[in-house]
């Protein structure tokens, strides 16, 4: 088992499967044509990666961590629903797991420097101040996002334009809605407006803030975490039989 988990093979397989997964998760996906080409370009650059191409697996890191991104700005999109959201994040934080990891950052090493210690971790673990930092860090961008219309309920017993959402702005979204006046609505393709004179709610949406807040901690650690990975992986050469004496410097 432990090295069917460690097989570059199938750590790409895995990360193909994840990736149509992340493709079926987004909430955001252009085309189906789209989404084909970008799992046949997933599909080359996952064998390449398995025969040792550094730039392929560099390459993965890249579109992993941007779809990291988008989750995380999705997270003030009103289109873009929690479970989708925590959907996509989940799957491209695989994504970049599975890059990241110790069988395939040996594999695209040049071929004198692939000799892995036995006792090399799958993936090292985040060093607790990088956590403690991004779950900071997270909370406070997460308080930052003040203004801008967002989606709320509509009241029960508003009948004026009922097919159509109603919007409210908030000194913090998704903190508390402290709207002025009340409730909005726009209507005729974002031409018009329609105030509606009823007081907003107030109050934390704790479902909302919960993921953004997760979101962008996870953002945050992972930044962390791949600009830091590197320098403290410090693999040497394959170690020398025991016994093995180093050549002298000098005559």
């Amino acid at each position: 088992m432990a090295r069917i988990i460690r097989s570059p093979a199938a750590l790409m397989t895995a990360y193909v499967v994840v990736f149509a997964l992340s493709e079926l998760a987004s909430a955001a996906r252009p085309t189906a044509r789209a989404d084909v080409l970008e799992l046949l370009i997933a599909v080359v650059l996952a064998v390449l990666a398995v025969r040792g191409s550094q730039l392929a697996r560099i390459l993965m890191i890249i579109y992993g961590s941007l779809g990291v991104l988008l989750a995380v700005v999705g997270s003030t999109r009103p289109a873009w629903a929690l479970a989708p959201r925590l959907g996509v994040m989940a799957c491209c934080l695989l994504q970049v797991a599975l890059l990241a990891s110790t069988p395939m950052y040996q594999r695209t090493r040049p071929a004198s420097a692939r000799g892995e210690p036995a006792d090399a971790p799958w993936l090292p673990v985040p060093r607790l101040w990088a956590l403690l930092v991004s779950v900071g860090a997270g909370l406070g961008v997460t308080l930052l996002h003040i203004g801008n219309l967002r989606p709320i309920p509509c009241p029960a017993h508003v009948t004026v334009l009922a097919k159509t959402p109603c919007q409210a702005a908030g000194t913090g979204f998704p903190v508390a809605y402290r709207w002025l006046t009340g409730y909005a609505q726009i209507y005729d393709n974002g031409n018009s407006l329609r105030w509606l004179n009823i007081a907003a709610p107030r109050g934390l949406q704790v479902p909302a803030f919960a993921t953004d807040w997760a979101l962008w901690t996870c953002g945050i650690l992972l930044a962390l975490y791949i600009i830091g990975l590197n320098r403290n992986r410090e693999y040497s050469s394959p170690p020398r039989p025991y016994g093995a004496e180093p050549n002298p410097a000098g005559p």
